[in-house]
């Protein structure tokens, strides 16, 4: 508990700089729980490279199946699941919070705060549809280390003693720092982000050659 007290890097990491320990503590297992979320959205997503890779996508693509619905088709249901996921999960946290201070309403406010990380489910999805569609062979690899260096900044940025503008500043703290009532800047600009990516990814997508292997 030692560790949690005072301007330690560790107490920055942990709490940041708010008033409220407690507070500071349920957002970051938030981020936490969002960022468990995401690892299912990426192996999830990750079957458009895999079966063009293996070759089950080629006799799909030389259908009537056109690139765009076959990848649409596999990027949505991440994108619908990750959310069921974030509200269950930040219900969950708030009700057990709720539980124990006797407030029933903090399952349906954290169930809010989870759901505010549903632009970064999606923009992960666009990470992994551009490389895809861009650097197919290497989409993996890619995409898997940008995860590793989002879990690594977001949730050891202070330990690390990075920069306030990186540490602050990924998919998922710019979530967790942002107040309640001041979400939809962060979230509105992830959300176009995704857009932006995935739009890219599968214009590419559609105009590339298989990249079987």
């Amino acid at each position: 508990s030692k560790l949690l007290k005072g301007n330690t890097a560790v107490a920055k990491a942990f709490l940041g700089q708010g008033d409220s320990v407690v507070a500071q503590l349920m957002s970051y297992f938030t981020m936490a729980e969002a960022l468990l979320v995401a690892a299912f959205v990426l192996q999830s997503v990750l079957v458009l490279r895999t079966e063009e890779a293996e070759g089950g996508a080629e006799l799909q693509w030389s259908g009537a199946l056109s690139r765009i619905r076959w990848a649409a088709s596999r990027m949505a249901v991440p994108a619908v699941v990750s959310g069921i996921l974030l509200l269950v999960s930040g219900y969950a946290e708030g009700a057990s919070y709720g539980a124990a201070i006797h407030d029933p309403s903090q399952g349906w406010h954290y169930a809010a705060l989870s759901f505010a990380y549903w632009p970064t489910m999606l923009l992960v999805i666009g990470v992994l549809v551009l490389c895809a569609g861009w650097i197919p062979r290497a989409a993996i690899t890619v995409s898997w280390v940008a995860y590793g260096l989002a879990v690594l900044v977001s949730m050891f940025g202070a330990l690390l003693t990075l920069p306030d503008w990186l540490a602050d500043h990924t998919p998922f703290t710019a979530i967790e720092d942002a107040k309640a009532d001041a979400l939809l800047a962060p979230t509105a600009t992830i959300a176009v982000v995704a857009i932006v990516f995935a739009a890219g990814g599968l214009v590419r997508l559609r105009r590339r050659d298989l990249a079987a292997g």
